[in-house]
């Protein structure tokens, strides 16, 4: 990922894309103060910072005693399928345990 560079406007930038990052870093920090909807969804392409802003997120909801779950969506489909097709683990204790967190935050690497 590129650098932070402010931009012309005093606002966050993108380096070198020049992509205004003030809107994604607002919203986030409005998510992570609990003034938001509990749904974010971050797309974008490769080196754009979504992984980076999710973290961020993610580590000041813990900042301010919440407790955040980093899921990769690979392995959480896996164990979703896996608990399916089992007689001892069924997938609602799953869905329970994932959504024990304030925040979960599904990654895809």
């Amino acid at each position: 990922m590129g650098d932070i560079v402010a931009c012309a406007d005093g606002e966050r930038c993108h380096e070198p894309t020049g992509i205004c990052l003030q809107p994604a870093c607002d919203a986030a920090r409005a998510y992570g103060d609990g003034k938001r909807a509990p749904v974010v969804v971050l797309l974008g392409s490769v080196g754009t910072g979504k992984t980076h802003l999710a973290a961020s997120i993610g580590n000041h909801m813990m900042s301010i005693g919440n407790l955040v779950r980093y899921v990769q969506a690979s392995g959480m489909l896996r164990e979703m399928y896996s608990r399916m097709n089992s007689s001892t683990q069924t997938l609602s204790e799953y869905i329970d345990d994932l959504m024990i967190a304030r925040l979960l935050i599904i990654f895809s690497p």
